[in-house]
């Protein structure tokens, strides 16, 4: 497998350590992140796709959407 090098600030390493878990590498890290993102992304896109779907003058309670 390729790997590269980014360069980033301390502040920004120290934080990706402390999100860390025990025996987790950076890159194992920055995966588990951006999965999470990923998921997070296709849920507000489909909250977003009812409210599309919503006539604009029918009330629906927020825990529908």
């Amino acid at each position: 497998m390729e790997r590269t090098t980014i360069a980033l600030k301390k502040e920004t390493k120290d934080e990706l350590k402390n999100l860390g878990r025990k025996g987790e590498s950076y890159d194992d890290i920055i995966e588990r992140l951006l999965g999470l993102s990923k998921e997070e992304l296709e849920m507000i896109d489909e909250v977003y796709e009812r409210i599309e779907k919503t006539d604009r003058d029918e009330y629906v309670e927020l825990e529908e959407v």
